[in-house]
């Protein structure tokens, strides 16, 4: 055997090399999976209006967050001369999100995107005169509270 040759056993890995071979093979996609990314989009009509999810103020429209729940979120969007907008909405996970698939969306060598939108309309609030209904409303409500004295010095 010369100086620069292997000898011949050192060419072939015995089977239990080949098995963790095997192993880290097929967990590496998993390593270097990327995960899916979930982004929600608000928008109003005008823009500018507060919004709360969840009880949350998530930021003024339009604007961009990350999610990482489906389901139904509280929403209420908020905005100065507009009425105020109280809803559910539902955010659907995608077919790739849906059980067995996302397990493979999750270790996926690329980052999956899913990108939900919620759009408003809101309307101006209507300010004017109150009607003589509800002045008169007011005024007998307050002919029925009862009427206090002042205390007197004796």
């Amino acid at each position: 055997m010369d100086r620069w040759s292997l000898p011949r056993a050192d060419l072939y890995s015995p089977p239990v090399n080949r098995s963790r071979r095997l192993i880290v093979l097929l967990a590496l996609p998993a390593a270097v999976g990327g995960c899916v990314t979930r982004q929600l989009s608000v928008t109003s009509e005008p823009p500018g209006a507060l919004v709360y999810l969840n009880d949350r103020e998530a930021g003024r429209t339009p604007f961009t967050t990350d999610f990482t729940w489906y389901g139904t979120y509280d929403v209420v969007v908020r905005k100065d001369g507009y009425d105020t907008i109280v809803a559910k909405k539902r955010v659907v996970a995608p077919w790739w999100q849906w059980m067995p698939f996302d397990f493979f969306a999750e270790i996926a060598p690329w980052r999956p995107v899913d990108r939900q939108t919620m759009n408003f309309a809101m309307h101006e609030r209507q300010t004017g005169e109150p009607d003589a209904a509800v002045i008169g409303r007011g005024l007998e409500l307050q002919a029925r509270l009862p009427a206090t004295q002042p205390a007197s010095s004796k």
